[in-house]
């Protein structure tokens, strides 16, 4: 049964195969699986590849095997001779690829390299071709390109498409990477279908191309660049091509300038060349072109075109030119010949000398050198010798250079010399020679400036140097004045007057001229006249010298004027001469020289004097901070010694001893306030006799050290005696301090939270020794001892069986529970309390005789309680949560120790039974709450014997109270895992294990939990929020 080939041709498995033309056999069946052709030809079976190019393959058939091609869509039987033709063919193209130049590669469907010549293994960088089968062609391809390169391998392998040329990076092993391009294509090896790429590294062409287009940008931008203008046009004077100068200078747009001919842009002048044509000028190659290059606007620039004739690679001829604006050089030239025949004029009117001389004799003179040498006529001066004019002593050079000028031998310089006048006086003068031709002849045109005054200010600089050098050493302003007021005497021969701003806003004189009266000078105070006014203003002033008070003394000429000039923020300097004349532009020059040199000197002055200051500054910084770190180092000893301290003698005495050991202090003592009269005695002492002791014992309260010790009390801040011995307070006990080797004293206080009871009195053997810093550390000092000292009465009241049971009434309305009750019949009964983060409680509070409505209604105005939540109410009485910002009588507690035992309030009064433990101070908590709520009663104290509740008896204690059966419930839970998180049993799994029912069970789970909790909190040893 034979089939005609349909147009559908498909290479996946299980799909048909059909032929744009009839095959040459029978084909009884066809049929794709697995990428190959399943066929009967003529009773033959033939199993066969398809690619899109020519295919050979040996099919074993019925009859035997047989060498079939498969090209075009057609399958050819080959003949012996065929087969052989195409085996040598296939061997070349397998030479051909191995010898290539050029990288080929084979890849696999999966993106695998299977094989690939020499020249792909150097590329790639393998020592071996072999050591590239097997690698992924992504391993060699730059990873911007890797998407690039999977889509060449699908269409390649996958759709058996040709792909080429590709842009593809590669980057062999150690290499650099390479730019390539690859072409690629199915190809057949080893019986397998694969990629072919062939790979041309186009890696120098494209650094040669990147090279040429560089140097193209390179010569654009260069172009545009000239200030000249460029231009490219036809042989139809069609412009082409122009630089940016030809836009900017024409205002014409570059789509304008594509219209335009160069005929329309170059316009001929009056007096073209030629035919008038600037584009054919250009064209017959003449060299240089004028002609006007017309703007946008109808203006009109002179220019100079200069053109070539080239021939582009379409044998098209074209001018290539440059244009020049020469607007500018016409218009000078023109004013140049105008100015020439000015010149004479110029000359003759010249300030200058100007003489012209040829051979050593003076051909020509103006008046300005007539007038220098004190002649009468230039023709007198016309035929004398140049030498004649110039001082002995430089003749011989004038003559030299005159004659080497003349020549074009020397180049023209500058030189001085002196010229003598016709009647024997000499000028000091400034000669500039140079070549010239004068009535067609060579001569030599010498200027000569007159520099006798110049002169003049250049020796009054020498001297201003020498006196700046002296003025720049000098250390004060006295002789910074003095110097200033002499070089001005000395230079101008003027007298002057200094004046320096003080601290007192004033300017004050510092020193003034010998003919000056100097009862006269004056201090200048603020708004005080001119000479204030030129200080404020900063800016230099000429005045009457009536207006400044100052007065000339005996004998000496008679100054109208003063020049005023402001020394920056130093003072003034006040000049007088005869009139404002006076003040030429040179005598100025040197006086602003004067002043800048006198500021620079006061600065300096100024600097050092602030760097000396400095310097004793930070001497005095390095003996405090020495003195700071002998401190420190005593700190540091007495807060170990704090920390190894249990009771309250052993804090008190290791800090005397470590205060007395040091080099800093002489001797200490500590005391603590009797409850009696208020006053401070020694309790431990260092480094003093007890005669001391009981000297300071036995004076009464009126001693300066009284008077300090109780302002440190009072003020809870350290108090200084810095120098007892020059201190009048201390003058009856001068014997005492003499006696003891004592200059300073400082009391400091030991504060324990609010309260002071304590102070340490330090002694030492210098004056002026507690400066600020050392009494900030002191008392740091006094706030460590205080604290340690609350640490050792905690750790005594936890260990001690005493308490201290104090009963309070406070009938102060501010207390929050007295609001409450003042305003209604309720009850209060304080039940407990929680802290929280914020800095709130957490009240637990039972009321009695009001409903909830009432409740709600009494806490609404309260400004500090933030919420309230009913917990359990029944009629008039209730249990009821309230956050409250934490009131100042539960801080004094805590701060304190307090723990409130009761706390009940009615009828706008509050009774509270607080416990104190240890060694508290009953009478430093009382007056604290009355500080805080002024209407507070002490109605009783009494001290109570608890014994100690250990670990031990605690947990007997909780174990009688509770029933068999709740510690089976509470033991059975807590080995169950019923109280780890999260939970590993339920209740109801341990009711089973104790064989009752769920409910029984949490019955009792509950009663024990209920009676440990309850024991917990009741304990005297857990810490209450409400006692710190």
């Amino acid at each position: 049964m034979s089939y005609r080939m349909s147009s559908y041709v498909s290479t996946r498995p299980g799909e048909y195969l059909g032929f744009s033309r009839l095959t040459p056999f029978r084909v009884t069946v066809i049929y794709v699986a697995f990428g190959g052709l399943l066929l009967f030809v003529s009773d033959v079976l033939f199993v066969i590849l398809i690619a899109d190019s020519a295919v050979l393959a040996r099919v074993q058939g019925v009859k035997g095997a047989v060498e079939v091609l498969l090209t075009g869509g057609i399958i050819y039987v080959l003949s012996a001779r065929m087969q052989r033709q195409y085996q040598q063919s296939e061997r070349r193209y397998h030479n051909l690829t191995t010898s290539s130049p050029a990288p080929i590669i084979l890849f696999d469907g999966k993106g695998e390299m299977v094989w690939g010549n020499d020249a792909a293994r150097e590329l790639l960088g393998a020592e071996e071709t072999e050591t590239l089968v097997g690698r992924p062609l992504s391993a060699f391809v730059h990873p911007d390109d890797h998407d690039l390169c999977e889509r060449v391998r699908f269409r390649v392998t996958e759709r058996s498409e040709a792909v080429g040329p590709v842009q593809i990076r590669l980057r062999g092993e150690g290499r650099e990477t390479r730019h390539t391009r690859v072409s690629a294509a199915p190809g057949w090896f080893q019986g397998e279908w694969v990629g072919q790429a062939v790979v041309v590294d186009v890696t120098e062409l494209r650094n040669v191309e990147e090279t040429l287009r560089s140097e193209r940008d390179f010569i654009r931008n260069a172009l545009d660049e000239l200030s000249d203008v460029f231009y490219v046009f036809d042989h139809a004077g069609k412009l082409r091509r122009w630089n940016a100068r030809l836009t900017e200078v024409t205002g014409y747009t570059d789509e304008e300038l594509t219209r335009m001919d160069a005929a329309t842009l170059f316009v001929p002048r009056e007096d073209p060349p030629g035919d008038g044509s600037v584009v054919a000028a250009l064209e017959r190659g003449e060299g240089f072109v004028e002609a006007d290059l017309a703007t946008r606007d109808g203006k009109r620039r002179h220019y100079e075109f200069k053109g070539s004739r080239l021939t582009d690679d379409d044998g098209a001829e074209q001018v290539v030119g440059i244009g020049r604006d020469i607007t500018d050089r016409t218009q000078m030239e023109r004013e140049l010949r105008e100015n020439e025949q000015r010149y004479r004029t110029l000359v003759e009117m010249s300030p200058y000398s100007i003489l012209v001389h040829s051979d050593g004799r003076v051909v020509y003179a103006n008046d300005a050198f007539v007038d220098l040498v004190d002649g009468d006529t230039k023709e007198e001066l016309t035929g004398t010798s140049l030498a004649e004019f110039f001082h002995p002593a430089d003749r011989e050079d004038v003559g030299q250079t005159a004659v080497l000028t003349q020549r074009g031998e020397r180049l023209p310089t500058d030189r001085r010399h002196r010229v003598v006048t016709l009647d024997g006086r000499e000028r000091h003068v400034e000669v500039t020679a140079r070549p010239i031709a004068y009535e067609d002849e060579p001569a030599v045109l010498t200027v000569v400036n007159d520099v006798t005054h110049q002169r003049r200010y250049e020796e009054m600089l020498t001297g201003l140097h020498e006196r700046t050098r002296e003025m720049i050493h000098a250390t004060d302003g006295e002789r910074i004045a003095e110097i200033g007021i002499d070089t001005t005497d000395e230079l101008l021969d003027t007298d002057s007057v200094v004046y320096a701003f003080d601290d007192s806003d004033r300017l004050v004189p510092l020193g003034w001229s010998d003919d000056f009266d100097g009862e006269g000078i004056r201090a200048v105070t603020r708004g005080d006249g001119p000479l204030w006014e030129a200080f404020v203003d900063g800016e230099e002033r000429i005045v009457d010298l009536e207006e400044t008070g100052l007065r000339p003394g005996p004998g000496a000429d008679s100054p109208t004027s003063a020049m005023v000039l402001p020394l920056s923020n130093h003072g003034l300097l006040v000049i007088v001469a005869e009139g404002a004349a006076s003040f030429t532009t040179t005598r100025r020059e040197v006086l602003h020289l004067v002043r800048e040199n006198m500021n620079a000197a006061f600065d300096r002055a100024e600097r050092e004097r602030s760097l000396r200051e400095r310097d004793r500054r930070l001497e005095r910084q390095n003996q405090a901070l020495e003195q700071l770190n002998r401190l420190n180092a005593v700190i540091r000893d007495i807060n170990q010694t704090l920390v190894r301290s249990a009771t309250r003698s052993e804090i008190m005495e290791s800090v005397c001893e470590r205060i007395s050991a040091g080099d800093q202090y002489s001797f200490a003592w500590t005391g603590a306030r009797t409850p009696v009269d208020d006053c401070v005695e020694p309790e431990y002492w260092s480094g003093t006799d007890p005669e001391y002791v009981d000297h300071i014992r036995a004076t009464d309260a009126q001693t300066p050290l009284s008077r300090l010790i109780a302002a440190a009390l009072r003020d809870g801040a350290v108090q200084v005696a810095p120098n007892v011995l020059d201190d009048p307070d201390w003058d009856d006990h001068r014997s005492e301090i003499l006696n003891y080797g004592y200059r300073s004293v400082a009391v400091v206080p030991i504060v324990r939270g609010d309260s002071v009871d304590d102070v340490l009195v330090i002694y030492a053997e210098d004056a002026d020794i507690f400066d600020e810093r050392e009494q900030t550390v002191l008392a740091e000092l006094g706030e460590t001892m205080g604290y340690a000292l609350r640490n050792v009465d905690r750790a005594e009241a936890i260990q001690s069986d005493e308490r201290m049971e104090i009963e309070l009434a406070v009938h102060d309305r501010r207390l929050l529970t007295n609001r409450i009750t003042a305003e209604s019949d309720a009850h209060v009964e304080f039940v407990g309390a929680v802290t929280t983060e914020t800095d709130s409680l957490r009240l637990f509070l039972r009321f009695d005789g009001v409903t909830e409505t009432e409740v709600e209604r009494l806490l609404e105005p309260l400004e500090q309680v933030t919420a309230v939540q009913p917990l359990s109410v029944e009629g008039e009485q209730g249990l009821y949560q309230l956050t409250v910002s934490t009131p100042p009588l539960v801080r004094i507690l805590q701060r304190n120790g307090v723990r409130i035992r009761s706390l009940a309030a009615g009828g706008g009064t509050t009774t509270l039974v607080g416990v104190l433990r240890g060694s508290g101070s009953v009478r430093s908590v009382v007056d604290e709450i009355q500080s805080a709520y002024s209407e507070t009663e002490l109605l009783a104290r009494r001290r109570n014997t608890d014994p100690i509740e250990t670990r031990e008896t605690f947990r007997d204690r909780i174990l009688d109270d509770l029933t068999e059966r709740q510690q089976e419930a509470l033991r059975t839970a807590f080995y169950s895992g019923f109280y780890e998180w999260p939970r590993e049993t339920n209740s109801a799994a341990l009711a089973e294990m104790m064989g009752v029912a769920s409910s029984t069970y949490q019955y009792h789970l509950r009663a024990a939990e209920q009676t440990v909790v309850r024991s917990v909190l009741e304990s005297s040893e857990l810490p209450d929020p409400l006692a710190g």
